[in-house]
């Protein structure tokens, strides 16, 4: 079940399916194998009829995902000259939003930018106490140009001046927060 080219862990136990990034000392950074890995995932789990619930995890290291690998996504940019979300299939993850079995991210600790993705993508989020998340995209000019997609999944979960307001800010709030722009 488990694919060596790609550190994405995959398990299936008594209708529970499990996904974990395991790239700790990467603070769990999303690659291209990893994004890859994980659209392929979201059909096997789809496929899967002893699949009921799935888990979307990372392996401990205080962060849940830090968003892109920004060293591979540099690499890629200087072999090619392309962006790297150019690379992949599905660069918002939306593949995950048709699974018709509930997925839970289940946040190990900090969770920005792709990992604010992978976790409001997901159905059900759960962090620790302290966990921050955000987009911490605002400090890289123009990225979120042509993004509108993953803005109007944001907007979902927040309202549509509260989702700008982080998106623009870059600002960060806590796992636990109703109001993600009422941080301290």
């Amino acid at each position: 079940m488990n694919k060596p080219d790609a550190p994405v862990l995959y398990s299936v136990q008594d209708g529970i399916a499990t996904i974990c990034i395991d790239r700790p000392a990467q603070r769990n950074a999303l690659s291209i194998a990893i994004c890859e890995r994980l659209l392929d995932l979201w059909d096997e789990v789809e496929r899967d009829d002893a699949v009921r619930v799935v888990i979307l995890t990372s392996a401990d290291c205080g962060v849940f995902s830090a968003g892109m690998d920004l060293k591979e996504a540099a690499q890629v940019r200087a072999e090619t000259g392309k962006d790297m979300l150019e690379m992949l299939r599905d660069p918002f993850h939306q593949r995950m939003r048709q699974v018709p079995k509930p997925i839970i991210a289940a946040m190990t600790g900090h969770f920005t930018a792709g990992g604010m993705v992978l976790a409001a993508n997901s159905d059900i989020r759960i962090g620790l106490q302290g966990t921050l998340g955000g987009i911490g995209d605002a400090a890289l000019p123009g990225l979120w140009v042509g993004r509108s997609c993953q803005e109007r999944r944001l907007i979902s979960l927040q309202s549509p001046s509260d989702c700008r307001f982080l998106i623009f800010t870059g600002r960060l709030f806590y796992s636990t927060q109703r109001d993600s722009c009422s941080r301290k």
